[in-house]
């Protein structure tokens, strides 16, 4: 398979409370406000083209389910993909469906179809985007709506900071775009 858990990367706890403040400044529950801001913004963004209320929301690496939280507040079916023991027992104890496997494994976990698919900042781990893909084709409704946020490498950071940007550019990134 392609999508190589990250790097070989097992995401526990320590991930959200040493890496990720190292790189952001801040443990990933500190940046639970930003999130959930960003969190309506993304789900503002995807009412506008369908209705969510009622819809089946898959997001993929959901972390600690702070988008889900939102997008339950807002009346969608919650799942997430997230092989992060630590984040999908989080994000289940907060009533999430959550599947704790890595993506490429879903098809055998479940035969759901979603009306909506998510990846924040989870693309550019995956190695093969045309695998990726086809698994995407395997769990979609027809007319599904997959939406996607990923490091922008021509990005204010990229571009006037461009050291500081690939110094901290993560291993465990196999794309830019």
């Amino acid at each position: 398979s392609h999508f190589k858990n990250y790097a070989g990367k097992s995401y526990s706890r320590d991930y959200f409370f040493g890496e990720y403040k190292n790189s952001y400044g801040k443990t990933y529950e500190d940046d639970e406000k930003n999130i959930q801001k960003l969190s309506f913004g993304r789900l503002t963004g995807i009412s506008r083209f369908t209705d969510i209320r009622g819809k089946k929301i898959l997001d993929i690496g959901c972390a600690l389910g702070y988008f889900l939280d939102s997008a339950k507040k807002a009346g969608a079916e919650t799942y997430c993909v997230e092989i992060s023991k630590y984040g999908a027992d989080y994000s289940k104890e907060k009533g999430h469906a959550v599947y704790n496997i890595s993506f490429e494994k879903i098809t055998k976990f479940t035969s759901e179809r979603f009306d909506i698919i998510t990846l924040w900042y989870v693309i550019e781990h995956f190695t093969d985007l045309n695998e990726f893909t086809e698994t995407l084709e395997n769990i979609t409704e027809p007319g599904a709506i997959i939406a996607i946020s990923t490091p922008n490498s021509n990005g204010t950071m990229a571009r006037f900071l461009k050291t500081e940007f690939i110094e901290k550019y993560p291993l465990d990134h196999y794309f830019t775009f």
